[in-house]
């Protein structure tokens, strides 16, 4: 199985590409999509399927060709939500805007945390060394945590 792949069911398969299980059976035969084990396939050869029997676009005149290729567009996108490769663009928007402020908030409290221990420095050196850890457990806690806790 491929790094990241899902396994689709049979009955799955065959709704998604408009197919009867035993043409995808079939098409598991010649190779032009991959079963993981008995009954399921993977999601990502059903996707290259899907997307190789729909490479050539239809003519204009043909409404038929223009639909199946509409029906195969909406298959792909279902396919990759449901697989992990597509999110919404408004979810990682709040997603982004929220990871931005809890790092900025993290970054705009390091002078309350760390003034008192500045005070007692005597050298520049004490206070970049104490500026320089304070920003790396900044940066560690972010990484670990990107969105504060606040998920």
């Amino acid at each position: 199985m491929r790094n990241h792949d899902t396994s689709l069911k049979l009955a799955t398969v065959a709704a998604m590409c408009g197919l009867t299980t035993r043409r995808v059976t079939a098409l598991a035969t010649e190779g032009k999509i991959e079963r993981l084990h008995s009954g399921c396939y993977s999601a990502l050869s059903v996707g290259e399927y899907l997307r190789q029997r729909h490479e050539a676009p239809p003519a204009a005149d043909d409404a038929d060709g223009r639909m199946k290729a509409a029906k195969a567009a909406l298959l792909e996108k279902k396919l990759a939500e449901q697989t992990g490769r597509l999110i919404d663009a408004d979810i990682a928007r709040v997603a982004y805007t929220r990871s931005y402020s809890a790092i900025k908030a993290r970054f705009r409290s390091i002078p309350a945390r760390i003034s008192a221990r500045l005070v007692s420095c005597t050298t520049t050196a004490e206070v970049q060394a104490s500026l320089l850890d304070e920003i790396d457990l900044v940066l560690r806690d972010c990484a670990a945590d990107p969105l504060g806790g606040d998920e």
